[in-house]
């Protein structure tokens, strides 16, 4: 069964002021961002190679202010959807506006607490872009342990769309460009690049990934397909979907 794309009417167009993929930008741009999202989304489930999944429950984490998670609302009305995120306001506003279930995230993954252990779809937009190589492995340790059997993990990656704009030194990274200059050094040579935003707060910046990179760590993982695939997908980001 084919999943329709809701149009713009059918969401829940309610946008929180401290929203910070708001601020700064126009509804058309917040809106446009998430209905690019959903196109991903529901690309890799209609995808006639994915077969038998039903989506009832639904994982978005980092959900922030439901730039996304509106979208899935519309799309899956009768899925259960938790809202996941390390900003309690964030949660409490996906929560109430979009009768999501509400989970406090932590820095800490081994101390995220979540409801289910068998979600059938996992969106995660832009978060693996955050963290070096051995959070990144934590953190997709942690979406396949909460994966159902034929569930599917849909993700964003810093790629070769994200690579040119580094070469330039964008602002758009919020980093120096001798700190550009360094993850892009590890990026030529591994594959894989990171580095902080701040010493003073070791566990969050800006990393960047190729295809054949995030390959290798999916297939550290067993019985791991991967089912979807669109370089530049989600604006400069890479789209990855995979079954378990």
């Amino acid at each position: 069964m084919q999943i329709q794309l809701p149009t713009i009417d059918q969401i829940n167009q309610k946008i929180s002021p401290e929203d910070d993929m708001f601020i700064g930008h126009t509804e058309q741009h917040y809106f446009n961002a998430g209905e690019i999202a959903i196109r991903n989304i529901l690309g890799a489930l209609n995808n006639p190679n994915v077969k038998g999944l039903n989506v009832k429950k639904i994982l978005d984490l980092p959900s922030g202010y439901g730039r996304v998670l509106r979208w899935l609302a519309a799309s899956l009305p009768e899925a259960d959807i938790t809202a996941c995120d390390t900003n309690a306001k964030a949660v409490d506003f996906a929560s109430q506006e979009f009768n999501a279930r509400g989970v406090y995230s932590e820095y800490d993954l081994a101390k995220i607490k979540l409801p289910s252990d068998d979600y059938d779809l996992i969106w995660c937009g832009s978060l693996f872009t955050h963290f070096d190589a051995t959070r990144w492995a934590q953190l997709f340790n942690l979406f396949y342990n909460h994966l159902a059997v034929n569930g599917m993990l849909i993700f964003t990656a810093h790629g070769r769309f994200a690579e040119p704009l580094m070469r330039k030194q964008s602002p758009i990274f919020g980093l120096e460009a001798h700190v550009i200059k360094r993850i892009l050094w590890s990026y030529d040579r591994k594959g894989f690049g990171y580095a902080n935003y701040d010493d003073k707060y070791p566990v969050y910046g800006i990393s960047i990934s190729s295809p054949s990179w995030v390959f290798h760590q999916i297939g550290r993982f067993p019985g791991v397909r991967i089912c979807y695939m669109l370089e530049g997908g989600w604006g400069h980001q890479d789209v990855y979907g995979v079954t378990k």
